[in-house]
């Protein structure tokens, strides 16, 4: 066997290495979103989505005075 020069085809294999990796996190990113949109809704599975909801809420019904400010 022929001893094969492999730095001419380090661009390509740095490419194909970033692409891999790419979709590997977008697939890995899609994984959860599929029990978390129903047909209800949006299914906020921990306390900590419940508490940022109802942050959002409560700036936009007082907007000038945001929760947590003394004005």
């Amino acid at each position: 066997m022929a001893h094969a020069d492999l730095g001419k085809y380090r661009p390509y294999i740095i490419i194909g290495f970033i692409i891999l990796f790419t979709l590997l996190a977008f697939w890995t990113r899609g994984i959860p979103s599929e029990g978390l949109v129903t047909a209800d809704g949006v299914n906020l599975l921990e306390n900590d989505a419940w508490y940022n909801i109802r942050l959002i809420e409560q700036t936009v019904a007082n907007f000038p005075a945001t929760p947590g400010s003394t004005r």
